[in-house]
Order: C-alpha cells, then structure tokens, then sequence
C-alpha cells in the first residue's frame, strides 16, 4: 500500500553535512612521478641545424634549434599566447618555415634562419589577434613559399611570400567570401608547382599554382568527367614521367580512379580504374619507379597495390589477410629499395611489414600476445631502413630500427614505461636521429641515435629538475545507483575499472595482466553499467559491471584475440545495444541483457561480411532508432524493436541520404539527411514512410545548411545551420516548418559563429560560441534573439577561453570551467547575473565530470596529490536516472525542480497517453534497480514509496507539487521520484518514468 506523501517521513535515510569547499575524494596514485620537462616535439633539419618546438622551464614554449651538442642548442623565440602552438614546421632552403601563435598578432606565419635575429614574423595577415592561421608551406624556388591561410575576409586560399610582408601576397580568392576550407590535399610537383584540392563551390577539384596569380588555376574536368581529387602524390614512372598522380572519382561508373597530370589540361590523363568495393585507392606513395597505394577490389579487401602507370600494370602486390578480408595497410614510407607500411590482420594486429623484391614481409610481431604495437613515425634513417616508435609486450612505446627482414630496439629509454610520446617526429641530420623521448628521469628532452644502442642518448636536458605528483587521471565518469564508475590508473594496476561512493573508492577489476584494461565508453543501461576494456587476452570486448559492483563480467562478441572493438554504447529499454564487429559478418547492431546469453546480433545489415556500420543510435521506447548503410539503400533511418528491423528510405535506391544525428521528440525523430533537391537539411519521421519529411529547407536549394549538434530541451529541437547568409548560426524547431527559425545571428555577417556543444538547462539550452567581439565563451538561449545572450566573458576581449562542456546540476544551476591561463569554476543559473566564480582555492582543475546526490565531481591537481577525483558540495540537486518504459514507441518523461528548503517543488511528466491517471511517487534509491517487467524498472524502494500527487491525463502531461518544509533535518535527504501512468496497453497495465534522483538543500 502507498502512503500519502510526507518529506519528514523519509527521514530513515541518512543526511550529509553539507561543505562549503572542494574535498578530495582518493588519491588513487600516491607518489610523484614527471620531472620537469620541456616536451620536445615537432623536430625538421635545415641548414645543419635541428629545429624544433619545447618549453624552458622559465621563459615558456618557444622554438629551438641545435647542431646536436648541449651546447650548440638554443632557444630562438619564445611564444607568450594562452595556446602557443608551434607547428607546420617546414625545411625552406637554410631556414625553416612554421606557425606559431603570438600574444600580439594570434597564429601567423614566421620562418627562422637559426638565429635569434633570424627568427621573425614574415607577415601579420590577419591584423589584431585572431591570426590567419597559415599551414601547408612548400618551396617553389626563387625565394619563394605556397601556403594557405584565411584572413582578410577570405576564407583558406592559397597565397605565397618571400619572406617579407610586403612580399606576401593573395594569389587568388577561388572559394569567394570567407567560406572556404583548407586543402586536405596537396603535394608539389618539380619545387615549382604545388597541386591542391579546393572548392570554388561547384565541389572538390584540382588547382594548381607556380606563385603567380595568373599561374594559379583549375585543371578540371579531368578525362571522364572524374571529380573530387584527393591521395595527390608526387612520383616518377617510366612511360609517364615525372608527374603528381591522385585519386579521383569518374562519372561514369561512381569508381575512383588514378589519375596523373604535369600541371596543365593536356597532360591530365586516367592511368586506371580498378573498380571496387571501398572509397576507392588511398594512401599514394612513390617508390621504386612505381606507385604504391591501397585500395579494395571486392575480392581481396583492403590491400596494397601498385602500379606501373598502365591499366595491366596495376596489380594487388600483396593480399597480406587472404579473401575478402582486410589487413588495412597505411603510413607507406620508402626507404632505399624498400617500402615499409603497417597493417593489421587478425593474426597479428597492426603491425611493420616491408615491401622488397616483389613480396610484403611481416618485419616483427612486437606486440605478442597482448594486442598491437601501432607502429608510429616511421622516418627513412639509412640505406635501406627507417626507425619508427612502437609499443612491445612488456617494453612500452620505444625506439626501433627496422630492415627488410626485422627491427630491433635501440634502447629501452624508460624501463618502467613508454618513452615516446605519439606526436613526436623525428629529423635526420649528419647520420643521426633525433627526437623527443621521456627516460622518466629528466622528462621529454631531446634525444639522438646514431643507430646504435650505444649511440642512442640524450642531447641535452632543457628542463632539468625534481619530479611531480603522480596522478591516476580519472576519466570517463558516470553516475550509477551505486554512486560513481570511472577508470584511473593507480601505478600498479593500469588503467582500469573504480568505483566511489565518495565514502569508499575502490577497483572494481585488475582485467589486463599487463599495461591496464583502458575501460572507455562507460554506459548505464537498466541495472548495469557497461564499458569496453582490453584485457590483453580477448581483444578489445563488452564488459558489464557485477551487481554490487564486485568485479566484472566479459561480454564476449568476436572468440578469440580479436576482440569486437564496441562502440556506439546506448541504453536501450533497459538493455544495452551497441555496435561490434564478431569476426565474420562485419560491424553491425547488437543488443545485450548483461549475460552472455543474451548479447546478441540484432540483425545482420550488410550481410554477407559486409559492414552496415550503424550509428547515431537513439533509443525510442521500445524502438531503437539509428543510421546504417545496405546496399539496396545505401545510408538511411533505419529502426528496430529487436525482432524486426526496418528501412525509411529517404532517397530511393542504392544512393542512400547520408543519415545522421538522429534525436528523439517524443513519438518522432528528427535526423540529418541530404537529398539532391535540398542538400543537406533537418528531417523528421513518425517512423513511417508517408511521416518521413523535410522539417524546413533552412538554405533554400541543392546547397543545404549542414544541420549539426542536435539537442531536445523543452520540447523542441536546437541545432546549428548555416542558412547561406547569416552563416553557421544556432537555429530551434518544434518539428514543423512554421515553428523552425534562426535564434539569432550571433556572429553578424555571413561568416557565423564557432559553436561548441549544445547542452540542455531545463527549456533552455548552454552552449560555447566563438566570436570576433568576445572570443570563445558560454551563451545561453531560450529560442528567441532577447533571451539569447552571453554569460560570461571569462578572457575580457576577442581571446576568448577553453570552455568546457557544461554540467547541468539541476534544474537552477549548471556548472562549467573556463581555462585560458588558469582554470576557473564558474556556476550559473542561465543570466549574466548569476554566472558567478566558484572558489576552489590551491586547484588546477580540469572540468566537472558528474554529479552525484548533493555533490559535483571533477578532476583536478592540488600540486601534491596529482590529477584526482574531487567532489564538492551544491545544495539542491535533480538528476535524472534511468529511462521509461511504455507499451508505445515514447514513455514518460519526467522532469522535478531542485528542492530547496522552504519552496514548493514542480514535478512535470510529459508525453504521457491522454485518458490516464498519473501517480508521482517518492522513495529511497534503492542499491540497485528492481526489474517488475522484461523492459520496466522501478528505481525506488517499495517498501518506503509514498503517494506525492495524482492527476487524470487529458493533454499529454501531469504536473505535480510538493512543499519541501523550511527544516535543516531535512538538508541532504536523498529521494528517487517516479510516475507510473495506469491504465495502458502495456503488459503490466501501466507506463512508468524515468527517475529522477533529488536531494534537499539550500
């Protein structure tokens, strides 16, 4: 029997005292570890100098140069920026050419002859601190470089300098406005011509450019009517020639073939088109007199090939995992008269083969038994070899040096862990190689090898000192009944599996006997949490959590060392569903209860091995709805009630609308889709063929608006679209083509705003937007152009700041950190006003991760414990817990107000089904939820459930009251609210909500 409702009568469960600071949850990893380090990265060679990126411990980041010697090795500028990033660092005859972001000017070009002195700004192209941005820099002779930049109004076009501002120069503005794109490909032909892929708006074509404008010019159409240029390479072939060779994709059949061309339109000419079952060929390398380059043919999979430049002489060179499987070869590097590239058949994972003498060799399996060795960096050093970074059982990420035949490491650097870091390239000068490398004892330094284990040392410590607290880097936090599941890394275990109920911090499962687990994508569904995690044994596989959160249960997909490698986590009517790959029919949807028996395929898509590569799943009910591609459709809407699966198909036949960004709006979706009469616009589907329609085509035409960033808050959907005048701008629909309309134009002009996520804050959405006036910083919006505003300038002025996603409390307060030279706790309450600082004194933090009870959780470094788990006291919270259930495709929505001591709270239940009656209940949490049905879960104890309001349904909604008396007994009460809706076509008889968890404060 359910009592009426009173708050004192719930006193049985245990109140808090509520902080007023941040407290620290565990040290998880006690100790100090990271010496200084000025993180040596990026190195190039020019003039017989390295040069190359790193930080002094006094005066900041700055680029540097060495001759090899600690003493010839110097700072030559430091960068004082709240990003000083130094990149695109480029060999330019004697100098090197690079970007780097000043306090002053922002991101622009400058270039250095090794001097002090010769290490200047060559041009400030956008005047103020935005910066242009300039990347791509290659040598056409005569003193002068190409590259792409954005300024002056113009989008990314190519422009050229000889090192001097007024020697920089526009060459031609070919996307007009300041819409276009940097190249995504582009490659030199000689050192006088540089090739490129750009838009001028009739899509993806090949330009090329000697340095003049009157140079700079379209190639296209190519023989075929081919389009969409891209892998552009620079080769010599006999019978052709020297000549830049790219993929293209011809008109007459769909397929991408390979094309070659010496700069004009006559020299254009198809080399081949194989014809196949993938994006086409990839990767293109020269070597040997020949072009190398991946591809799939539809009978060996993804493999390498290569070519003669004849159409009988493109061949497979090499079908590294037999049949229609691939081994997925890429970072092809020559090497004398060898090509070296990685791949990754099962047997093995991804790991260094070489290509000699007609035959693809397996160099070394490195990473034996526990997964792959991921080669990085693989740079040419000697006649026939390279060295590259890999990371082998029991060694970590370390150096090599590879033949034909095998690689041997040349010093294991750091014994107790990796030395290298991923984003570290190495240079060659004078027979040696350097780069950056972390011994653990000195930090990130420089370091060079002549090749040997001897020769393998460290250049010179540009930082040297004692050492830092160690941290265990929470991540991947999530709320669960029984408080909180995140994964950290204690020193001794890796990165696994924890669990806190802020009393208690424990782990929950050493899974991996060596290097750690790396649980990621932690998902609460029904009354499990799940992640994926690696236990060195069975590959990369499902995992859900033992109730009473004591150990781990795996999940099995794909048998054996494979592993089905998840992703796509989704609560789905108190199951899990997911996507995985178990070997043999490709990547496609599964669904589990959280027993092994029950993980299974919900429907094989591709067939035949083929992968639908379902995504953007949303959960509806008992429908699951999500994105998948099949060859009669290509990518549609396709949705799912686990026995039976179906297909909206926008686009009729095999073309398919490239669905994505699916949402939930009650009993519909709205999705992406892009049709050739709108482009790319807002869609929505009752789940029915006849309701399947376009919401509004927001820029009118083929061109379309890109909709992206789709949220639900307040029953209507948010997103951000370019409309082709106000440029990308945030836009709000109720589903309808009246009620879809343009929020505000944040950013005048057709250049729009750089927007960030959208996060919902009850009717109300949060999001970051990057503007010329105030830089990146939070906004708040209610949907209309007067309650749209910024919160807070955190970084006064153009600079704008790190903002980190915020995290909604409740339904009064969300909370964010802004970092630009610090990092700073702010909490608002959706105005100007009330964006306040909150004080977390002696922390670097990093960003609220999750809330639990009256309490936010983040990460962040008192400089003595390291990057651990923090909580912190809010008062008043509403977090909501679990999902509903309902015989329709919806269920019951519940929303409750904060209750703060004094006040009346609002609970209001939506998309409900008329002619009901609603009950709201209230009760303890219980440890862990308390399946009634196969699909429904009560999330509060029965036994201490009362009767908070009741209300007969005749629009679709309930709204609830209760008054939360002015007594301090009651601060910190924890209390799970729930409506069950009575009489419904459901099973049981009735609908239930989803939870909402409160907790009584101030």
């Amino acid at each position: 029997m359910i009592a009426r409702c009173s708050l004192l009568s719930l006193l049985a469960v245990s109140t808090s005292v509520l902080a007023q600071s941040p407290t620290l949850v565990a040290d998880i990893r006690p100790g100090f570890f990271d010496p200084p380090s000025s993180r040596v990265r990026e190195c190039v060679t020019a003039g017989g100098n390295v040069f190359f990126e790193a930080e002094d411990p006094i005066a900041g980041p700055g680029l540097f140069c060495s001759d090899g010697t600690a003493a010839g090795t110097r700072m030559l500028r430091a960068f004082f920026a709240a990003e000083a990033v130094i990149e695109w660092l480029t060999p330019v005859g004697n100098e090197v050419w690079f970007t780097a972001t000043d306090a002053q000017v922002g991101r622009e070009l400058w270039r250095s002859d090794g001097t002090v002195a010769g290490t200047v700004l060559v041009a400030d192209l956008e005047p103020g601190t935005a910066g242009s941005f300039p990347e791509r820099f290659f040598d056409i002779g005569g003193g002068r470089v190409v590259f792409f930049a954005s300024a002056q109004g113009f989008g990314f076009e190519p422009w050229v300098s000889d090192g001097t501002a007024a020697g920089t120069a526009l060459l031609r503005d070919i996307t007009p406005g300041p819409g276009g794109f940097p190249p995504r490909y582009a490659a030199s032909l000689g050192g006088s011509q540089v090739f490129f892929n750009h838009n001028d708006g009739s899509g993806a074509e090949l330009w090329v450019t000697d340095g003049t404008t009157a140079g700079t010019q379209r190639l296209q159409p190519f023989a075929g009517g081919a389009s969409d240029p891209a892998w552009l390479c620079e080769a010599f072939v006999p019978g052709i020639g020297h000549r830049v060779f790219f993929s293209a994709r011809a008109t007459a059949n769909g397929f991408r073939g390979i094309y070659a061309t010496a700069g004009t339109q006559a020299t254009t000419q198809l080399i081949v088109n194989i014809g196949g079952t993938g994006s086409g060929p990839a990767l293109l390398t020269g070597h040997d007199n020949r072009l190398f380059f991946v591809h799939a043919d539809g009978q060996s999979g993804h493999e390498l090939w290569v070519s003669d430049g004849t159409a009988a002489g493109t061949v497979l060179a090499a079908d590294i995992e037999p049949g229609t499987a691939s081994s997925f070869p890429d970072q092809l590097v020559s090497s004398g008269n060898t090509l070296y590239f990685t791949a990754a058949p099962p047997a093995t994972g991804r790991e260094l083969y070489s290509y000699a003498n007609g035959a693809a060799t397996l160099v070394a399996d490195l990473a034996t038994g526990f997964g792959w060795s991921q080669p990085r960096e693989i740079t040419p050093f000697g006649t026939n070899e390279v060295a590259f970074s890999a990371r082998a059982t029991g060694v970590g990420r370390e150096l090599y040096l590879a033949s034909a035949q095998n690689a041997q490491l040349l010093r294991d650097i750091n014994p107790s862990g990796s030395a290298l870091p991923v984003v570290s390239s190495m240079a060659v000068l004078n027979g040696n190689l350097y780069f950056g490398a972390d011994d653990a004892v000195s930090g990130q330094e420089l370091w060079a090898t002549d090749g040997t284990t001897a020769g393998t040392r460290q250049v010179v410590d540009l930082a040297p000192g004692s050492g830092t607290p160690n941290s265990s880097g929470p991540a991947g936090i999530v709320y669960d009944y029984r408080g909180l599941f995140f994964a950290a890394d204690d020193g001794a275990n890796g990165r696994e599996l924890w669990q806190t109920d802020f009393a208690t911090t424990t782990l929950v499962a050493d899974l991996a006997s060596f290097g750690g687990s790396n649980p990621e994508s932690i998902t609460r569904a029904g009354q499990y949490v799940y992640f994926c995690a690696n236990d060195s044994v069975a590959g990369r596989e499902l995992w859900r959590v033992d109730a009473g959160g004591a150990g781990a249960t795996m999940l099995e997909v794909a048998p054996g060392a494979t592993g089905s490698d998840p992703t796509e986590l989704t609560a789905w009517d108190g199951r899990l569903a997911f996507v995985a790959d178990d070997g043999s029919r490709g990547r496609e949807l599964w669904v589990s209860d959280g027993t092994p028996a029950g993980t299974v395929l919900v429907r094989d898509i591709g067939l035949g091995g083929v992968s639908s590569f379902p995504n953007s799943l949303a959960a509806m009910g008992e429908v699951l709805v999500f994105s998948a591609t099949q060859n009669s459709t290509g990518r549609e809407l396709m949705f799912t009630d686990g026995p039976n699966t179906f297909v909206i198909d926008v686009v009729p036949g095999s073309t398919g609308s490239e669905v994505a960004e699916i949402v939930v709006l009650g009993d519909r979706v709205l999705f992406v889709a892009e049709t050739t009469s709108a482009g790319r616009e807002l869609w929505i589907s009752d789940l029915s063929v006849a309701g399947t329609q376009l919401v509004a085509d927001v820029n009118p035409g083929p061109a379309g608006s890109s909709p992206s960033g789709l949220v639900v808050a307040g029953g209507r959907v948010w997103f951000v679209a370019d409309d082709g005048s106000a440029g990308t701008e945030l836009w709000v629909t109720d589903g309808t083509t009246a009620g879809t309309a343009l929020v505000m134009d944040i950013e005048p002009g057709a250049g729009g705003a750089q927007f960030g996520e959208l996060v919902p804050f009850g009717d109300r959405v949060l999001f970051t937007a990057g503007t010329i006036a105030s830089g990146n910083e939070l906004w708040v919006s209610d949907g209309t152009a007067a309650g749209t505003q910024l919160l807070v300038d955190s970084v006064p002025g153009s600079g704008g700041a790190l903002i980190y996603s915020p995290f909604v409390s409740g339904s009064r307060h969300a909370y964010f950190f802004a970092t630009s030279s610090g990092s700073v706790l702010y909490r608002t309450d959706g105005s100007p006003a009330g964006t306040v600082v909150v004080p977390t004194p002696g922390l670097a933090a990093a960003r609220v991760a999750a809330v639990h009870g009256e309490r936010i959780y983040f990460v962040a470094d008192d400089g003595v414990t390291g990057g651990e788990l923090w909580a912190l006291d809010v008062g008043a919270t509403s977090v909501p817990l679990g999902g509903p259930c309902a015989a329709g495709r919806g269920g019951p929505e519940l929303r409750v107000d904060d209750p703060v001591l004094g006040t009346t709270v609002t609970s209001r239940c939506t998309n409900i089904q008329s002619g009901t009656a609603a009950w709201l209940l209230l009760g303890l949490r219980p440890f862990l939820p308390l399946p009634v049905t196969n699909d429904c879960l009560l999330l509060l104890e029965p036994g201490t459930a009362v009767d908070a309001g009741f209300a007969l349904v005749s629009s679709g909604a309930a709204q609830f009251s209760t008054f939360v008396p002015n007594s301090t007994v009651l601060l910190g009460l924890r209390l799970a609210n729930q409506v069950a809706v009575t009489v419904t076509p459901h099973s049981a008889g009735w609908d239930l909500s989803n939870a909402v968890l409160t907790t009584v404060g101030l």
